[in-house]
């Protein structure tokens, strides 16, 4: 019988890097050392309901917080008086935001010592129009994680299974890095990358791995941090990956490789490791070089006017993406 796989490990375990037995606690590890076995499932990355839940709680305190504000700001002494009193008065967030009239988690009000101001009828039913506003309100953060490209990750990377954060790390490279460097043909990318198949100019796992490192950066789902809460590791694992795929090119001269050691050098540049990320640039453009991409159609490496549309667009995009990387780099 194949033993069970335990998909959490306790605090200890974790801090320690060592095996854990799971739950219950404690963990015969720590009840070997006499320590405390707690076990938090927010801290693993791989389960992506406890990430949301702790997304959806944080955007609840920042309504809150702006709400509180804006009250203080704006409200008369009256108002401002019994918003101080009420915070002084109460530990729980459901009456402080029934105050300011800010969306808040109200799970905490079956409490026995949780009761609405005034136990009227109006507050109650203010109580309840918060908590659907909880739900429902629309805000910029949750816009923000609403994927505008819904891409497959099957078959381009091996870091993650995950096809809502591979299209939230796609859009977010196609929104917020590529317009400043066009590199990749969004639209020749993204069909190729849809329908999956390998055995494409326009897409492979190590360029995708590249694009993900890069977008990466402006993510702060937990998922992109190689080491949790470790700023400078995000997308390190995608980039790992890319490296691994990129020596098992041996250097090989193609459109997609060409596109995905610029976007590597890209990433390097924002780790701040210039020098290493020059070297990796100089590269791409030495196989954009060999591969014809700064040749004139008739002397050319390729004969641009023979090949498909795609290519056509897709290495013109490149050409043009890895002159401008160039000069910024200089």
């Amino acid at each position: 019988m194949k033993p069970r796989k335990n998909s959490t490990a306790c605090l200890p375990c974790k801090q320690a890097k060592r095996k854990c037995t799971g739950r219950p606690a404690p963990c015969k590890a720590c009840q070997n050392t006499d320590a405390e076995c707690v076990f938090d499932e927010t801290l693993d990355l791989r389960r992506k309901v406890a990430a949301r839940r702790t997304l959806g709680e944080l955007e609840c305190y920042r309504g809150l917080l702006y709400s509180l504000l804006e009250s203080l700001r704006s409200s008369d002494e009256d108002k401002v008086n019994h918003i101080l009193e009420t915070i002084r008065g109460s530990a729980l967030l459901s009456n402080v935001a029934n105050v300011v009239d800010a969306p808040a988690d109200l799970s905490d009000a079956s409490s026995d010592n949780s009761k609405p101001l005034g136990n009227t009828d109006d507050a109650i039913a203010q109580q309840e129009r918060l908590a659907a506003d909880a739900h429902s309100r629309i805000t910029l953060e949750k816009l923000c994680d609403i994927p505008v490209f819904q891409v497959p990750v099957k078959p381009w990377t091996a870091v993650t299974d995950d096809d809502h954060l591979v299209s939230h790390l796609i859009s977010l490279y196609f929104t917020w890095d590529h317009p400043l460097s066009q590199i990749v043909d969004q639209r020749v990318f993204l069909r190729h990358m849809r329908e999956g198949n390998k055995n494409t100019e326009f897409c492979t796992p190590f360029l995708v791995n590249s694009i993900l490192a890069i977008a990466s950066t402006y993510s702060d789902f937990p998922e992109v941090f190689a080491i949790p809460g470790d700023v400078s590791s995000k997308g390190a694992h995608f980039f790992n990956e890319a490296e691994l795929l990129w020596k098992a090119e041996e250097g090989r001269p193609s459109l997609a490789n060409i596109q995905a050691l610029a976007l590597m050098s890209h990433v390097l540049k924002l780790k701040g490791k210039p020098d290493v990320g020059w070297l990796l640039l100089r590269q791409a453009v030495q196989l954009g070089q060999d591969f014809g991409f700064f040749q004139a159609p008739r002397t050319g490496h390729r004969k641009w006017r023979d090949t498909s549309v795609d290519m056509q667009s897709a290495g013109a995009t490149a050409a043009w993406g890895l002159f401008i990387l160039n000069s910024y780099s200089h």
